[in-house]
């Protein structure tokens, strides 16, 4: 301990005993101090360099821009839904396709693609709706994000839990059956 005192204090052997150790206490903690600040710069610099992209504002402008394209041509596509809806609807005005008989399965296939996508068409209109009216200046993007983490944490601790409850039972079951063929 003497040669850690004489190490970092300057001219301890001058001082009385107990003032040199309040020294070394005291450069103790402003080194102590020091690192701490370092440290929390080390962190500061890691989560700047991890969120780089969040950060810069040229990112975000661009980012943001592409969603209001995507917005505004879902608008246009809502404003045009009664014309699809109509459309979609009204009878085909002849007598009927004509087919080869060779493409006669491919049109079977078509037909039934056809049926399941129009089945969920009000589905995904009413997705569009609602996209157009999202809007991203108010912030509820970010606390839908945060929401759907933290429900996925949620599952995801869930299924880890039921996991290892699984593997306990299994693994009881086995030691019940050792022991009772015993």
């Amino acid at each position: 301990m003497a040669m850690a005192m004489a190490g970092l204090g300057v001219g301890l052997e001058e001082q009385p005993r107990s003032l040199a150790l309040i020294a070394l206490l005291r450069q103790l903690s402003t080194l102590s101090a020091a690192l701490d600040e370092t440290t929390m710069r080390i962190r500061q610099v890691e989560q700047d360099a991890q969120t780089a992209d969040a950060a810069h504002a040229t990112a975000q402008a661009s980012k943001t821009e592409a969603l209001q394209s995507l917005q505004t041509h879902i608008t246009g596509l809502l404003r045009k839904k009664a014309e699809l809806v109509s459309r979609l609807q009204a009878p085909i005005m002849s007598d009927g396709l004509r087919v080869d008989a060779a493409f006669h399965s491919e049109t079977v296939s078509l037909f039934t693609t056809m049926a399941q996508s129009l089945q969920h068409l009000s589905e995904r209109l009413k997705d569009m709706a609602w996209m157009s009216s999202f809007s991203l200046a108010d912030g509820r993007l970010e606390t839908a994000l945060d929401h759907t983490a933290a429900v996925i944490s949620t599952y995801q601790s869930t299924f880890q839990a039921s996991v290892q409850l699984q593997q306990a039972v299994a693994s009881l079951a086995g030691s019940t059956a050792s022991s009772a063929m015993q």
